[in-house]
Parts: C-alpha cells; structure tokens; sequence
C-alpha cells in the first residue's frame, strides 16, 4: 500500500486537489462568516469562523484516511490473490527477471524510467504507477541502494532519495 500511497503523493494532479479542497471549504466559511458579521450576527460568525479554522486542521488527517481506506480496498480487489505469493527476481545483464508462480516477468533495464528509494523500499518505476517493490526488510538494503544507484547512473535516469517520506 505504501507504494500506492507515494505514487499518489507525487501525482501533481492528485496534490492540486488535496490543496484545492483543503483550501476551498475554509474560505466559503470565512465568506459566510463575514456574511454574518457585516450583518450584525456575531455570533454566526465566530461559529463560521471556528469551523473554518477546524477544518483546516482536521480535514488533512480525515482525508489522509480516507486514501488510506481506499488503497485497501482497491488491493483487497484488484491483488489480493498476489499479495501472499513469493516472487523471485533476478538482475541480469541486460533485464530484470521476476517469477511469482504462474507469472513470469521480462523487463528491459531501459524501460525503468526511475529508481525511487523511501525509508522502507526501493521502487523500480516503468511508467507512472507501475513498477516493482523491493522491501528493504527482504533484502541487504546497503548494497541493494547501491546496486541501484549505479544502474541508474549507467542508464542516466532519477535515482531519488526519499528516505523520510510519509504519507499525510
């Protein structure tokens, strides 16, 4: 889910709209609450105003939660038959072989168009949301990072360290 989740957090599409409706809801309520105070109802406005101020304090916890629930469901459909498999990959000279029982997987090391590195993974991109997933806690993380690094040297393309990320 963590890879499902930084994806979304880098979609310049998806950060407008988390901005957007963080934003949005608080100024129609200090508009109302305005309103309300050019009127002469104080106390609507304060009440406005406190709503607005909370919402932009807890709309980022709720909303975070809210792709949170998402994600798993969109998993417990779409890959819940994959989850618990055991996939092996291999580094080869030229592509990445992946098996995970039925499937096997053929990937040019020319098609990743980056390596992304977070504190518990190193994601291998091949296009906007797809990839592979590379658990730190599965493998010796130091020469794998390193391994990385140096293929994403040779093939010129984003190594990017994001070790503290966390979604919010």
């Amino acid at each position: 889910m963590d890879f499902n989740l930084y994806v979304a957090s880098k979609t310049e599409s998806i950060r407008k709209r988390r901005q957007l409706t963080k934003w949005i809801i608080p100024v129609i309520y200090l508009l109302i609450g305005a309103y309300f105070l050019y009127k002469g109802y104080q106390l609507g406005a304060y009440i406005f105003l406190a709503i607005a101020v909370m919402w932009v304090f807890s709309y980022p916890g709720y909303e975070a939660k809210k792709y949170i629930k998402h994600f798993k469901k969109h998993i417990q459909l779409n890959l819940s038959k994959s989850l618990d498999k055991m996939v092996t990959m291999e580094f080869l000279d030229d592509h990445i072989f992946s098996i995970d029982g039925m499937k096997e997987t053929k990937v040019r090391y020319e098609e990743l168009t980056e390596i992304i590195e977070t504190g518990k993974a190193l994601y291998l991109m091949i296009d906007v949301g797809h990839g592979f997933i590379i658990p730190k806690s599965k493998v010796d993380s130091q020469s794998v990072g390193d391994y990385f690094y140096k293929l994403s040297e040779d093939l010129q393309i984003a190594y990017i360290e994001d070790l503290n990320w966390s979604w919010k």
